[in-house]
């Protein structure tokens, strides 16, 4: 009996008694009794089984055939179950049957529609841009930048503006060089930074609030979003201290000790008066 045959029971004394293997089996020896159906993950060809080629899977045995991932899928892992087909990613495709990879949409490029053919990416518009590969949709250009071609990966600044400016864009969408420099306003004395300048907007101020009494002073806050703060006078300096600086509209009053050899009476006295010892001291002398 030779190979790809086996022997059955019926006419040993005829050439009849070898039969040929049915399909998807095989008999590598010659002799057999029997075939042998060949295993899931591959297929029978002649008197051999051969695994299936990559982007090919069989998940039963005794197949004379492998069966191929269609378009829009691609093959990994094990051959021998329906699973070994996945479907490509978002932001890819594959318009071919029986491969291992899908392709990825380049930077500049976006995924929608079916992902079983060449047609599954676009070129992103002027005014838009993707920076990178397997993506889905493109992003606006922001402020102050444009992009005035297709496919682009990045925008471009509209205008180089400097520290003290911002750029005003004039016109959407963002397809042209679009933008101009304007210097940024700087809040008055009477005016307090609300919201600060950015690449793309100007600073914002606002008035500070109504005039303080006559026994306040206005205190003028740095910090942005702060408003002013009216704030009560220090009483007249008392007893033993006297007025080192003077009130004004924006400051307080600052008391200070009397110095060394000087008294006070009270905080309604008017100057700084010499001690009784200094007064007798310097009479002392005047005598000698």
């Amino acid at each position: 009996m030779p190979a790809g045959t086996f022997g059955a029971n019926e006419e040993r004394n005829s050439r009849k008694h070898c039969k040929l293997c049915p399909r998807g089996a095989f008999s590598s020896v010659a002799g057999s009794t029997e075939c042998t159906l060949c295993p899931a993950g591959t297929f029978a060809d002649g008197n051999t089984c051969k695994k299936c080629t990559t982007g090919r899977y069989q998940p039963s045995a005794g197949a004379t055939d492998c069966l191929s991932c269609t378009p829009g899928t691609y093959g990994a892992g094990v051959q021998t179950t329906n699973q070994y087909c996945k479907n490509c990613a978002k932001g890819t495709y594959q318009h071919a049957e029986e491969q291992v990879e899908c392709i990825a949409c380049p930077p500049g490029r976006f995924g929608t529609g079916s992902q079983a053919t060449s047609g599954y990416c676009f070129d992103c518009p002027p005014g838009k841009y993707q920076g990178f590969s397997k993506q889905t949709r493109c992003h606006d250009c922001a402020d102050g930048t444009y992009q005035d071609l297709p496919r682009g990966t990045m925008c471009r600044d509209t205008e180089i503006c400097t520290a003290t400016q911002f750029t005003r864009v004039q016109a959407i969408p963002r397809t042209t060089r679009n933008a101009v420099c304007q210097n940024s306003t700087i809040c008055t004395a009477s005016e307090y930074e609300v919201v600060p300048p950015t690449r793309t907007s100007d600073r914002l101020c606002r008035t500070h609030g109504g005039s303080c009494t006559k026994d306040q002073f206005e205190l003028y806050s740095y910090v942005p979003n702060v408003d002013k703060e009216c704030k009560a006078y220090t009483p007249p300096c008392g007893a033993g201290s006297h007025e080192v600086t003077a009130p004004t509209l924006h400051s307080d009053r600052e008391c200070g000790p009397c110095a060394g050899g000087h008294y006070k009476a009270t905080a309604d006295a008017g100057s700084v008066r010499q001690s009784a010892q200094l007064v007798a001291k310097r009479d002392r002398k005047s005598v000698v």
